[in-house]
């Protein structure tokens, strides 16, 4: 029952925050603590980019896809003083490269959206930090299928 008022709630929030055009459900913070928020994540990435060029695919996954809904819940380890500009997009051939979020919150930062069924999709970004640079974040990420 918890789990899927949980699910219920998430969907809500995602509903009305992509209305709003905003993160379904953020925090954010210079020092949140990714592995200790969680034990069980499903898995963590450690990442880099050139600094200030927009990267597609962020994750080095060209698209992702899910079943089930799905709610996904990441956290992301940013450099102190560094922004990670965070945008999910929709793959889907009716609604190609449509932003479903879009991020920039500075610092660390955990995002939890709901995917409908036989979803497609892609995160891209962009880190701003020192110029000619390569930044390096960890990405965490726990996925939730809502199986009926």
């Amino acid at each position: 029952m918890k789990r899927t008022l949980s699910a219920l709630i998430a969907a809500g929030v995602l509903g009305t925050a992509l209305a709003a055009g905003g993160p379904a459900s953020a925090a954010t913070s210079s020092s949140i603590d990714c592995e200790s928020l969680h034990s069980d994540w499903d898995y963590a990435l450690e990442l880099s980019q050139t600094n200030n060029v927009e990267k597609k695919a962020i994750t080095n996954y060209l698209w992702q896809a899910n079943g089930y809904e799905t709610t996904y819940e990441i956290c992301l380890d940013v450099p102190d003083g560094e922004t990670l500009h965070l945008v999910l997009r929709d793959l889907r051939k009716e609604t190609r490269e449509q932003v479903l979020l879009a991020d920039d919150r500075p610092g660390d930062k955990i995002v939890r959206f709901t995917m409908p069924p036989n979803s497609w999709f892609r995160y891209d970004g962009k880190l701003t930090g020192p110029e000619g640079q390569k930044g390096h974040y960890r990405w965490y990420e726990k996925l939730t299928p809502h199986i009926p």
